[in-house]
């Protein structure tokens, strides 16, 4: 019936058809309740949805019209259900110009063409290649001929580098995977890999291409132009003849569709012959290979296999004892040793872990056991387990002499009262007050008991202070009869006279002295008494000197000719000379020099002028030396001190320099600058073809049939539209180094500056306007039909407000959608099962970690944003031990924890702690923060609950930059503890990092954007996606019954008995979805076809 004309109408509209089922559980239902009615009326509204895309004028639309010719021949000759595993790798680099690799396109068109591609039959992947790798689909990818078309098509040229080994063991260990959906070895299904190539690659492939090609893929290797051919040898399957191909332009690369058509089409001899092959056949064109399994190798017959010492041909890794098992090995450890995680080293077992060893302070492993030890201080019981305190005084002979102290780890001795221990800490002595302690006695100090006394020396009396004495006044205490002095002694007195006096014999009366006869008085002239004493003084002419006794002549300068030049002075019995300030006297005692002659002088010196007795000398500052004269000086080194010009070398020479070049260049005239004895070698010269030297330049030429372009460096063909694949539809006119394309009458030339068009375009062309076409004097334009308007893409209409005219049943807000509508809820509130009515956001536990960058990229002002964004997370959650619990994590060179799971139990709290956040603005350690995540914030201790509660655990992990540590490891921890993780990424954030944080499938858990201003949007569906979490939960209830739900989404009682899915209104609100989306997805393909016709015609002229 229905579902019978969609296959006899379209394969591809049934294909469609079946994906709109996927998507919308109503098709599903309709096949089974209303199958004729439904089906037919979607494959009429499918078939016009298709015929719209695919009348789209898709980049790449001109390659159909040049491969028409040779289409049926093709396939007439097509390999009808050849299975083949098909890799094309094709050179991107900056040398394959834009319309070279047009030609590579259509040249993998053209081969499509006699491929059956199908899952069963033939599958194609596609790698293309520069400075780094992109597979642009993958042999899993597509199941149609016209999808791979379709992406060949659309594929962008990369214009970088020539990784050609970096292509091909991409294609070697993932491209022919099997998770890539390449078919396993043992169905004998060929793998085979053609690689298209211009260029000497950048990189090693001979070993690489081996690799390849021991693994069973055959290699057809394509060489274009300058191509070095060893290289190509090197990649390609043997013999060479079969498997490598040069061509000399890209413009000859489609004369090899019949020889590659040949060659793909044989049959496959592993099942036509009798192979006896032990393990596989691997079929080839023509031809076959056996091929062993991992761990077995060929045999000299090259069919049968035998087992292969792997532990001897392989680097196994393993850290002690490789042993061999059928097709592999296994590493094994010594006794005492376990095998660590990675299968291959060995680590000591740790039998302290393994046991209950019961060890109370210590346990230290052995090589087969293990063994208590206790802290310092402490010694092991007599059990070998538990640890006491040792009484070190009993346990040994201490040798005190009075006590015995135990201490924690050892003992010490202490003396009794009124002791005090010796040196040898063992015996004891008395103690000495007066030595040990500041008794304050003035003369005498005595020992008595535990304590001392003073006391004083003979003739002296203690104070009252009982420290300090006085001595006894004998004087004062008798009537001594003293005529002059009566003087104390230590235990009488003494009498004395006056000076001048001396004491008679009665020891108590004086007389006066002659003193000049009686004493040694050391007057040089004569001396005089003077009361009791006397004076010197000297006869006339001369004068007393200051010591009282000798005599000198009053002025010895003025009465002789003392012959000084500056300044004469008396001294004694003779004179000095002296000079005036800032002169010397010379060796002569009577003449002066200046102290300093360099400034007294012109001494002539260019830098330094150093005094030297009389003279002086010159010196040079540093890094100068003196020249001969003496006085000028010259630089050590002239090519640092000078800005020589040298373009190369500076050799200083004497004093002056030369100017040398590297080896390869010669001086110029200038001898300064150098040139290249082979600039055209030496330089990026950007010739296009040939370049000439010079002598001091290059020159570029051009081949035969070409001619230099006014920028002197590329070459234009004589006659361009005869040496080119000008691509004009109608007419191709040369221009002076180009061409233009032309029309026939009745026609104008598109925007492509190629094809052609009708005038009238709304007859001439499918214009794709759903109501009216409008000519215009160039171009047209769609209008519509009255109540609609216009979408954005200038072709389609929708109805002005769809919300208006239906009754659309939504509980709180109707959100027109082009021709439909879709019901939101207020904020904390998410669309229940039927799309229309609301819940609340809050019906089930959940343990909530945010992990939040607060690196230095991010800024304060950002990190504000960022602070808002997680607060409107928590408005979403009911905040309570019971319900949500949520920590926070704030990284930059270090972790910090803002709050953990138990610390607050309201969200007021909560959202005070965010806001008050500092921000850290230092480095950025995603990994270091994922793993205190991983290993501490979902801890019991820190507030998570057990996993037995079955509640989820979710991290949102917040970052705008590339991580300056590892992050894969510590996610995939994360992840294998049960724990769900979102990553938002926003700016500067690297995909591949994002991919490896976030868990599966990335597209529900992976969030980003190019700045601040859209983490609204994505708020807004990161609460949708933990409001998911929250439903699928075994917590979530029931709102009605209480009762738990089944895990995965369930349809609800009134979505089955008052919605019926397959009603028309229902049907038609979902063709309105259904068309809507196709619609923004043809707009967005042909909004990115303008963009690739931009760029490509920006690229060619």
């Amino acid at each position: 019936m229905c579902l019978e004309c969609i296959f006899l109408c379209n394969q591809r509209t049934y294909l469609l058809l079946s994906s709109l089922a996927v998507l919308h559980p109503c098709v599903s239902l309709c096949f089974v309740k209303m199958k004729k009615m439904i089906a037919c009326f979607l494959l009429l509204f499918a078939h016009t949805l298709l015929s719209t895309v695919m009348a789209k004028d898709l980049p790449g639309r001109h390659f159909t019209q040049r491969r028409d010719v040779n289409t049926q021949s093709l396939l007439q000759n097509a390999c009808n259900s050849k299975r083949l595993d098909l890799v094309f790798i094709i050179d991107s680099s900056r040398s394959v110009r834009h319309y070279d690799f047009e030609k590579v396109k259509e040249f993998i068109l053209t081969i499509l063409q006699f491929l059956d591609i199908s899952p069963d039959a033939t599958r194609v992947g596609l790698i293309q290649y520069g400075s780094t790798v992109k597979q642009e689909f993958s042999l899993k990818t597509f199941r149609r001929k016209q999808d791979i078309e379709r992406a060949v098509r659309r594929m962008m040229h990369l214009a970088t580098g020539t990784m050609t080994g970096l292509a091909l063991q991409y294609a070697v260990n993932i491209a022919f995977s099997e998770t890539e959906g390449a078919r396993p070895l043992r169905q004998n299904v060929p793998r085979i890999i053609m690689i298209v190539t211009d260029g000497r690659p950048q990189d090693p492939v001979a070993e690489i291409a081996a690799k390849a090609r021991n693994s069973g893929i055959l290699i057809f290797a394509i060489g274009v132009g300058r191509v070095d051919l060893n290289t190509l040898k090197s990649i390609g399957s043997e013999p060479h003849e079969e498997h490598v191909f040069l061509v000399a332009n890209f413009s000859q690369i489609e004369t090899l569709t019949s020889a590659f058509q040949t060659k793909l089409c044989v049959p496959h001899m592993c099942s036509e012959v009798e192979h006896h092959c032990d393990h596989y056949c691997i079929n080839t064109p023509g031809s076959y290979q056996c091929r062993c399994k991992q761990g077995y190798i060929l045999n000299a017959d090259q069919k049968t296999c035998s087992t292969q010492d792997l532990c001897a041909v392989e680097k196994h890794a393993c850290e002690q004892i490789c042993v061999n098992t059928p097709g592999s090995y296994v590493c094994q450890c010594y006794e005492g040793y376990e095998l660590g995680a990675n299968g291959k080293s060995c680590v000591v077992v740790d039998y302290c872990a393994l046991d209950n060893h019961g060890c109370q302070h210590e346990c230290v492993n052995t090589e087969d056991s293990y063994y208590c030890t206790c802290h310092p201080g402490f010694i092991l019981n007599p059990d070998k387990r538990t640890c006491g305190k040792p009484d070190y005084c009993s346990l040994q002979d201490h040798g005190c002499e009075q006590e015995c102290v135990n201490t924690d780890d050892s003992y010490f001795c202490r003396c009794l009262e009124g002791f005090t221990l010796n040196p040898d800490k063992k015996t004891c002595k008395r103690v000495d007050h007066c030595v040990e302690s500041n008794h304050g006695c003035e003369q005498l100090c005595l020992n008595t008991g535990d304590s001392y006394v003073c006391q004083c020396s003979e003739g002296f009396v203690i104070n009252e202070d009982l420290k300090t004495c006085t001595r006894i006044d004998y004087c004062a205490l008798s009537d001594h009869g003293c005529e002059h002095l009566c003087v104390n002694g230590d235990r009488s007195y003494t009498c004395q006279c006056f000076e001048g006096f001396r004491l008679r014999n009665d020891g108590k009366t004086c007389k006066r002295k002659n003193v000049c006869k009686s004493v040694n008085h050391g007057c040089e002239h004569v001396c005089v008494n003077a009361d009791n004493s006397y004076i010197c003084k000297c006869r006339e002419g001369f004068e007393l000197r200051e010591d009282g006794k000798t005599c000198r002549r009053q002025d010895i300068c003025k009465s002789i000719s003392h012959g000084c030049e500056h300044i004469c002075v008396n001294e004694d019995d003779s004179y000095v000379c002296k000079c005036h300030e800032g002169f010397l006297l010379r060796e002569d005692g009577k003449t002066c020099r200046s102290k300093d002659i360099c400034k007294s002088v012109n001494h002539g010196c260019e830098h330094v002028c150093a005094s030297a007795g009389d003279s002086f000398v010159c010196k040079c500052q540093e890094g100068f030396l003196l020249r001969e004269d003496g006085k000028t000086c010259r630089n050590k080194d002239l090519c640092k001190s000078v800005n020589h010009g040298c373009e190369h070398v500076c050799v200083n020479s004497g004093d002056s320099y030369t100017c040398k070049c590297h080896d390869g260049f010669l001086l110029r005239e200038d001898g300064k600058t150098c040139r290249n004895k082979d600039i055209c070698n030496s330089v990026d010269h950007g010739c296009e073809q040939v370049c000439v030297n010079t002598e001091n330049s290059y020159i570029c030429q051009c081949h035969e049939k070409f001619i230099l372009k006014e920028d002197g460096k590329t070459c234009r063909y004589k006659d361009v539209c005869n040496s080119v694949d000008h691509g004009c539809e109608h007419i191709c006119l040369n221009t002076d180094d180009s061409y233009v394309c032309k029309c026939h009458e009745d026609f104008i030339l598109r925007e492509d500056g190629k094809t052609c068009r009708n005038k009238d375009l709304c007859k001439s062309i499918d214009h794709g306007c759903e109501h009216v076409c409008i000519n215009s004097n160039t171009s047209y334009s769609c209008q519509c039909h009255e109540g609609f308007v216009l979408r954005q893409d200038g072709k389609t209409c929708r109805s002005k407000d769809v919300c208006k005219s239906v009754d659309h049943g939504c509980e709180y807000a109707c959100i027109n959608n082009d021709d439909s509508y879709i019901c939101k809820c207020q904020e904390g509130y998410v669309l229940k099962e039927d799309q229309k009515t609301c819940r609340r956001c809050t019906e089930g536990p959940i343990d909530l970690v945010f992990v939040i960058d607060g690196s230095k990229s991010l800024g304060e002002d950002n990190f504000e944003i960022v602070k808002q964004f997680v607060s409107g997370i928590l408005d979403t959650l009911e905040i309570s031990p019971k319900a949500a619990r949520v920590g926070l994590l704030q990284y930059s060179t270090e972790v910090r924890t803002e709050f953990t799971l138990r610390q607050f139990s309201s969200a007021k709290d909560m959202k005070k702690a965010v806001s008050q956040m500092k921000y850290m603005g230092r480095g950025s350690m995603t990994g270091l923060a994922l793993r205190q995540m991983s290993e501490r914030s979902f801890t019991e201790t820190e507030g998570a609950r057990p996993f037995s509660a079955n509640v989820p655990r979710i991290s949102i992990v917040f970052t705008d930059g590339r991580a300056q540590d590892e992050v894969s490891e510590w996610a995939t921890r994360a992840k294998q503890r049960g724990i769900i993780i979102y990553a938002i990424g926003i700016g500067k954030a690297i995909e591949e990092e994002l991919l490896e944080i976030a868990s599966e499938p990335s597209y529900k858990h992976l969030f980003y954007a190019e700045d601040f201003t859209a983490l609204e949007d994505i708020s807004e569906e990161l609460r949708a996606q933990i409001c998911e979490a929250l439903k699928e939960s075994p917590h979530q209830q029931d709102a009605s019954s209480g009762r738990l739900h089944k895990t995965g989404p369930q349809p609800s009682a009134k979505a089955s008995k008052d919605n019926d899915q397959c009603k028309c209104e229902n049907l038609v609100t979902f063709q309105n979805y259904a068309t809507s989306e196709v619609r923004k997805l043809t707009q967005r393909l042909e909004e990115m076809t303008k963009r690739m016709e931009d760029l490509e015609n920006r690229l060619k002229y």
